[in-house]
């Protein structure tokens, strides 16, 4: 706000309390007007008090209009000699009101130094455009990702979409030829149906989490037999692999989803055999204190720190050298994390490039004791 500005607020604040300061003053005359002689004298008195006292007033006023700019402060001079001329006239209870009235104007014109009003404007504008440019940001990189991920699904549906339409291709001219049904066509129908099955969960397990639908269903659990399981089914997925299993020599049972912990091992042992291809996997099963604590280790190129901050984010997807494109639709460390932070326990990762990779998951025994 520039000086012209600050001197028409200071000339109406004091204005409004001259206005009233008027209609006061009016008022007081009328009623004065039909008091007895005693009473008017009396009224004299009042008003020789009152104006002392908008004498001091007006000073005090005057000495705040003086930090405004030099034309406002003639003004407010000007507007204050004349309140002070008609509060003169005023019995006590106007005075009093006047007063009131002065003191008001006074300190209002005091909050209005020059620079304060500039600088208001100039943060609001500040903080209004910074505003404006985070939700662009924020906006953007959202449409982004949306892009990104659609691209992404459109491309991994459409592979084993293909993969099974080519099948049954063959399979329809064995048909009309009145050949036999080769088992081994009907066999590799099973890898992108399993694939396409596998897909179409992770979207329906995302869709649950994110709409707060995703509720696990607990049963007493025996840990150590619930990993043994998964490692079993993974050892018939990939024979060529080694699995080794650390585990104490007790039992540990705990209140626990046996479906979705075995969802998340096995989202686990499927991108330690997806990331390397050398080495065995090791899986150790802790029990501590106040938890327990199984992970799965992997031997090879390992994972960068910049990588790691966004492994349990929606449609984050690992990378090695091993693995030139890795598959899937970076929905399964994601929905693993939602899946333990509902258990009440932590899933993260520790890893150093060229070392390896150790994910691991840790599940408090006090919420979970059957």
């Amino acid at each position: 706000m520039n000086t012209k500005g600050v001197e028409l607020i200071a000339a109406r604040v004091l204005e409004e309390a001259v206005e009233k300061a008027a209609t006061l003053v009016k008022d007081a005359a009328i009623k004065a007007a039909i008091l007895p002689k005693d009473a008017a004298e009396k009224a004299a008195n009042l008003s020789k008090d009152a104006a002392e006292k908008a004498a001091n007033l007006s000073k005090d006023a005057a000495e705040k209009a003086a930090i405004l700019p030099k034309d406002a402060a003639e003004k407010a001079a000007n507007l204050v000699k004349n309140a002070t001329v008609k509060a003169a006239l005023l019995p006590k209870d106007a005075a009093k009101k006047a007063t009131l009235l002065l003191k008001e104007a006074a300190e209002k014109a005091a909050l209005l130094p020059k620079g304060a009003t500039e600088k208001a404007a100039l943060l609001l504008n500040e903080a209004a455009a910074k505003a404006v440019f985070i939700l662009k940001e924020e906006s953007e990189s959202l449409t982004a990702k949306k892009n990104k991920f659609l691209d992404l699904a459109a491309h991994e549906l459409r592979n084993p979409i293909a993969s099974i339409s080519l099948l049954l291709q063959v399979i329809e001219k064995q048909i009309e030829k009145g050949q036999p049904l080769d088992m081994k066509i009907l066999a590799r129908l099973r890898a992108p149906t399993d694939r396409l099955a596998s897909l179409v969960v992770d979207l329906l397990d995302m869709s649950g989490l994110e709409r707060g639908m995703f509720i696990p269903v607990l049963a007493p659990t025996n840990i150590a037999s619930l990993i043994s399981e998964c490692i079993e089914e993974f050892q018939i997925l990939a024979p060529a692999r080694s699995f080794i299993f650390h585990k104490p020599d007790q039992q540990i049972v705990l209140n626990i989803d046996p479906l979705r912990l075995s969802q998340v091992l096995a989202n686990l042992l499927d991108n330690a055999i997806k990331y390397t291809n050398t080495g065995a996997i090791e899986v150790t099963l802790v029990d501590m204190s106040n938890m327990i604590r199984f992970s799965v280790t992997d031997h090879g190129a390992g994972i960068s720190k910049e990588k790691q901050a966004e492994l349990f984010t929606a449609f984050s997807r690992g990378s090695s050298d091993i693995t030139v494109m890795p598959s899937g639709l970076g929905l399964g460390l994601s929905i693993c994390r939602a899946i333990i932070d509902l258990h009440g326990g932590r899933i993260g990762v520790e890893s150093v490039e060229g070392k390896g990779s150790t994910f691991y998951i840790e599940l408090p025994k006090e919420n979970l004791k059957v």
